[in-house]
């Protein structure tokens, strides 16, 4: 084997690790929420997972319709640090490994 094959498979291993490593492997689930409006869990979702305000009615009604939604998909440290935001006011969530 050449040395530029053993180069180009270094090359692919270290991106394959680079892509396995920034793909989702945690969700954020967010669970219904009787104490607060729905304007303000979609503020809040706005504000925790940075979506469009759609994106963020769609996670808010199939939270109240099912009871639970998944927020965000992605690494353990992307969903805490959405999970934090959501409960400053309170919002019940949970993450879970995928």
């Amino acid at each position: 084997m050449a040395s530029t094959d053993i180069q180009i498979d270094k090359d692919i291993e270290e991106l394959l690790s680079t892509i396995q490593d920034k793909a989702p492997t945690y969700n954020l689930i967010v669970f219904n929420d009787d104490h607060h409006t729905m304007g303000q869990v979609v503020r809040q979702l706005i504000k925790a997972v940075k979506c469009t305000a759609e994106k963020a009615m769609q996670i808010m009604k199939e939270a109240h319709t099912t009871g639970q939604a998944i927020a965000l998909s992605g690494t353990k440290e992307e969903c805490e640090n959405a999970q934090r935001v959501l409960e400053e006011i309170k919002l019940r969530t949970r993450v879970d490994s995928i």
